[in-house]
C-alpha cells in the first residue's frame, strides 16, 4: 500500500445533539435520554428564534438530481485526483442509494450483519452560479440530518460566495451537523454563526498498483463505504 493520506477538515455543529454525543460516549447514561432531549428542544428553539440575514446576492444554488453537462464541464477543467472517473461515479452514487431507509427491511438486514440502515439518507448536488456563470458543484450526502460535503469543484476566488449560499442551504434543511473539508470553503465558513466547531481528520491508503499517474488528491467522498 501507499503511504496513509490525512486530509483535515471542520464538523459544524448547527444545532444541539447533546442526546446523541453523550449517550453515544457514556451508554450508563442512556436513561437520562429523555432529559438531554428536553435540553436539545430548548437550545433548538432557541436558536430557530435567531433568523438568519439572507441578503440579496447574485448568487443562485440549484439542487440537481445529478450532474448535468454544464456542471461536467466545470468539474473536468479544475479536478485532479485520486479518482479519475469521478462524474461517472458520482452519478452512479445518487442513482443507487448505498444505504437504505425502508423500516421494512430491519429485521432482514439484522440477519446480515454488514448491512447499514438508516432513518434519512438523502444525497444533493449543488449547482451554484454567480451572474449566470457556474462557480461551484457540491456533492453533498444528508445521513440523518447530519451533513457531509463529499466531493467540492469550485472556483476558489467565489468561496466566499459559495459558503454564504452553503450556509443558508444547511439551515433550510434542517441540518445538525456538517462536516467538510474544503479548506478554503471552511475558511470562511468559520466566520458563520454555529454553536461549536470541531477539527478532525479523515485517512486515506490505496494499493501501490490500483492507480497510476495519480498525484494523490483526495475527497472526502472516496473514503465512504460507496467506493469499498
Amino acid at each position: 500500500f501507499n503511504e496513509v493520506k490525512v486530509i483535515n477538515g471542520t464538523k459544524f455543529f448547527i444545532k444541539s445533539i447533546l442526546s446523541e454525543i453523550i449517550v453515544a460516549k457514556k451508554p450508563k447514561t442512556k436513561v437520562l435520554k429523555p432529559l438531554f432531549n428536553l435540553a436539545d428542544t430548548f437550545i433548538n428553539f432557541s436558536i430557530s428564534l435567531k433568523k438568519t440575514n439572507n441578503s440579496k446576492s447574485n448568487t443562485k444554488i440549484t439542487v440537481q438530481n445529478s450532474i448535468d453537462a454544464e456542471s461536467e464541464v466545470l468539474i473536468n477543467s479544475i479536478k485532479n485526483e485520486f479518482v479519475n472517473d469521478t462524474v461517472k461515479n458520482i452519478n452512479h452514487s445518487l442513482k443507487y442509494k448505498w444505504l437504505i431507509t425502508d423500516n421494512s427491511l430491519k429485521l432482514e438486514n439484522e440477519k446480515y450483519f454488514f448491512s447499514l440502515q438508516t432513518t434519512v439518507f438523502k444525497t444533493y448536488i449543488l449547482k451554484i452560479e454567480l451572474n449566470n456563470k457556474i462557480i461551484g458543484i457540491l456533492h453533498i450526502v444528508n445521513r440523518d440530518n447530519n451533513f457531509k460535503l463529499y466531493h467540492s469543484y469550485i472556483l476558489n476566488e467565489y468561496a466566499e460566495n459559495i459558503a454564504n449560499e452553503l450556509y443558508i442551504f444547511l439551515q433550510k434543511n434542517n441540518a445538525k451537523t456538517f462536516l467538510c473539508f474544503d479548506i478554503n470553503l471552511n475558511s470562511f465558513l468559520s466566520n458563520k454563526r454555529f454553536l461549536y466547531k470541531k477539527d478532525t481528520i479523515q485517512y486515506f491508503t490505496s494499493a501501490k498498483n490500483a492507480v497510476e499517474n495519480c498525484n494523490n488528491n483526495f475527497q472526502a467522498g472516496f473514503g465512504d463505504v460507496l467506493y469499498t
